[in-house]
């Protein structure tokens, strides 16, 4: 029996083994609490209500661990930029009023990242667990092969975030130390 296949929002057809971009944010289809899933070998299996009810649930934390990763990087980045570029963009008159002070944003933008990057740390502990997790249930329920994470190998999600913040912080380490030797008021 070959898997079900239902419209898309764009009009196409999509099959019911692959869960849904992670563009949505939903879980993949299922009708009537089973879903059909289908293995290499082209033989089409029954998934259980309740696999399906784990995936679903697994898919939800995994969308929003990501998407928390996300707003994270994205805010610590335009904070840690507008702090590093404020001591250039400043008028005369605010430099004469705030004096040296204005020297120190570059630095609070250089902390942002260290403990931005700190907070990521953290998410990826509680992130990496429920994409392990969801890899294997794409793999049992829905039939989808992925290929084998090699051990002590880190996933390409989390490096190119650490080279980023490596990156946002080598530049605020610069502009910090180009704004210490500012002219400022004079």
């Amino acid at each position: 029996m070959p898997p079900r296949c239902h419209p898309s929002p764009s009009g196409g057809v999509r099959s019911a083994i692959a869960p849904r971009s992670t563009l949505s944010g939903r879980p993949p289809d299922t009708k009537d609490g089973d879903a059909v899933t289908a293995d290499p070998e082209g033989d089409a299996k029954q998934a259980t209500k309740d696999e399906v009810a784990v995936a679903s649930l697994i898919w939800q934390e995994y969308a929003y661990r990501h998407d928390l990763i996300w707003r994270l990087l994205f805010r610590s980045t335009a904070g840690a930029v507008l702090l590093a570029i404020a001591p250039f963009t400043i008028g005369d008159l605010t430099q004469q009023r705030v004096d040296s002070w204005i020297k120190v944003l570059p630095w609070l933008a250089v902390v942002l990242i260290a403990s931005s990057t700190f907070l990521l740390r953290l998410e990826f502990t509680l992130f990496m667990p429920v994409v392990l997790r969801y890899e294997d249930l794409q793999e049992s329920v829905f039939g989808v092969k992925r290929r084998e994470r090699r051990p002590n190998r880190p996933d390409f999600f989390v490096v190119a975030v650490y080279l980023w913040q490596a990156t946002l912080f080598v530049a605020g380490c610069v502009a910090a130390v180009i704004a210490l030797g500012l002219e400022l008021g004079q």
